[in-house]
């Protein structure tokens, strides 16, 4: 199984537009999570639904939760270091983020998938595995389209019974158009 770390862009394009999904749900995929991202995830969730669902995506993965241990730090303070006298503006806090998960992959041996492309700047200075998605063109969806979105997607995880139970012919429950669990989260995701 093939090691991969998956960047907070690809979690939240799949939550919003249901992209990526061979990433989130493929087989032969053995998916960590970096703490990094998770901090990441966790400033986006804005509501208390949105923390509890969080919450369990965290528990999901048990222990593939991957922490940067302090040789990654010492690595990551060399390299932004080099970046700076590169010519490269490291005064971004996502350009930290991004280089404090690379090197917690390249510690485990994991791949990063992300569709950001700072990942190949960091590259150019360090060598670890990445794989490039195809960006995507950002657009809003209304709140009731990404409701729609997740209602359908749980129907096929089977993860939470989507649709009315009185034969509503596809419209959705009443239930999620609150925007309860997941939902609601994507939905405090936008760009």
């Amino acid at each position: 199984m093939k090691k991969v770390i998956l960047d907070t862009n690809i979690y939240v394009d799949w939550l919003n537009r249901g992209l990526y999904e061979e990433f989130i749900l493929g087989k032969d995929l053995a998916r960590y999570l970096s703490a990094v991202v998770y901090m990441e995830l966790l400033a986006g969730a804005t509501t208390p639904a949105a923390k509890r669902a969080l919450v369990k995506l965290v528990f999901g993965y048990g222990e593939r939760v991957v922490a940067p241990p302090v040789g990654v730090y010492k690595r990551a303070g060399k390299l932004l270091r080099d970046l700076r006298t590169g010519g490269v503006s490291v005064r971004q806090a996502s350009l930290v983020n991004d280089l404090l998960i690379a090197m917690s992959a390249r510690a485990i041996g994991a791949t990063v998938v992300t569709a950001d492309r700072d990942f190949e700047t960091v590259r150019t200075f360090d060598d670890f595995a990445l794989q490039m998605s195809p960006p995507v063109r950002t657009f809003r969806r209304s709140a009731s389209t990404v409701v729609r979105l997740f209602s359908f997607r749980s129907v096929v995880r089977g993860s939470r019974r989507g649709g009315c139970r009185r034969g509503c012919r596809g419209r959705t429950s009443a239930r999620a158009r609150r925007g309860r669990g997941l939902g609601l989260w994507a939905r405090s995701f936008r760009r």
